[in-house]
């Protein structure tokens, strides 16, 4: 009886390894470092904000973001797409905007990048509305360079017009934004 329940354990714990194998093979090499490039529509016009909801684990990239603008492959090219924050011009998600992937200390030395009102102008202190397209990540976006000044959360999963909040206002007051 023992060795019958070994030889089982065994041929389970082996089958297990096979599937697992036929799996890690099965998957493209890059599948789990690749950012999807597919373009997605902007909200509605006149949303006002979608669902939020509490941080979970890390991005799907298997990347950890760190401050500091640095530019992603698909990011700053005026496409929102899934995992990155969006940054539009004007209220509603009207006019010009401007993508990213990693946090950033100044958008002060960045600009607004798709073709629209307010293209070529500096992101920072020019933003009146946001879509965070990631599933995983909130964003804190400040009123100051360097992540300093007056702060209010992005939700994953949702978009909006800046507003006023206690005691600021924030459209056309943004400077600066992290992931956590």
């Amino acid at each position: 009886m023992r060795t019958s329940f070994i030889r089982r354990g065994i041929a389970v714990g082996v089958s297990a390894m096979a599937l697992a194998g036929f799996v890690a093979t099965a998957m493209p090499a890059n599948a789990a470092s690749t950012k999807p490039s597919a373009p997605a529509a902007a909200p509605a016009p006149g949303a006002t904000q979608g669902s939020g909801g509490a941080v979970v684990g890390a991005a799907a990239t298997g990347q950890v973001r760190k401050p500091g603008g640095v530019r992603a492959q698909g990011a700053f090219n005026g496409v929102c797409e899934v995992y990155e924050l969006c940054l539009y011009y004007y209220y509603n998600f009207a006019g010009s905007l401007d993508d990213f992937y990693y946090s950033d200390s100044n958008l002060n030395d960045n600009w607004f990048v798709s073709p629209g009102a307010g293209q070529y102008q500096h992101v920072g202190n020019n933003a009146e509305s946001w879509w965070n397209r990631d599933p995983y990540y909130n964003v804190r976006a400040f009123t100051g360079a360097n992540y300093t000044g007056y702060s209010v959360v992005l939700p994953r999963n949702s978009y909006a017009n800046f507003t006023w909040v206690y005691p600021t206002y924030f459209a056309d007051n943004i400077e600066s934004f992290y992931w956590f």
